[in-house]
């Protein structure tokens, strides 16, 4: 389409049809924010959002000695 209203109409009606059906537009965003106790934690590797809970429990390393773990 070389016709600039041609186009103009023709992306409108994508872009109509597009957030009519199947876009999802999202109003704000939440950051995920993990604070620890370093005489409990030595590091966790948290890859981040996991589609519903922060998870990665698993990429936890617990501190195991009597004095706080340090970096």
């Amino acid at each position: 389409m070389t016709e600039p209203a041609v186009r103009d109409a023709q992306v409108r009606q994508i872009g109509n049809n597009t957030c009519e059906h199947c876009a999802i537009l999202p109003l704000f965003e939440v950051g995920i924010a993990v604070v620890v106790d370093p005489k409990v934690i030595d590091a966790w590797a948290c890859s981040g959002w996991d589609g519903g809970d922060i998870g990665h429990t698993w990429g936890i390393t617990a501190c195991k000695q009597a004095q706080p773990c340090g970096k």
